[in-house]
């Protein structure tokens, strides 16, 4: 049920302003550094973007993920995640 939990974190924050969207980078920072999953982080235009590798660097196959933080502005209710059943409701939360 961690996965859960994670996104009802992450759909809690209001990143449609700078300080949420670094306020969520660094939870993301956090959270994969506490599983010691090594992250650096860039800035482009003030704003934080992490880098994490996993696996070893000489491998035959590369796979990126590429994820973003920011969301238009919405409601403060739309950032208060809400479970309905075995259904986790709000902005960008839709799991089963």
């Amino acid at each position: 049920m961690e996965e859960r939990i994670l996104t009802e974190k992450l759909v809690a924050y209001d990143s449609s302003n700078d300080e949420g969207i670094r306020n969520c980078a660094g939870f993301v920072q956090g959270w994969l550094e506490a599983r010691e999953i090594q992250t650096h982080e860039l800035e482009i235009r003030g704003l934080p973007v992490l880098v994490a590798d996993v696996g070893p660097v000489d491998a035959e196959l590369t796979v990126l993920l590429h994820g973003h933080l920011d969301v238009v502005p919405g409601h403060a209710e739309q950032f208060e995640p809400r479970l309905e059943g075995d259904r986790l409701l709000r902005r960008a939360a839709r799991t089963t």
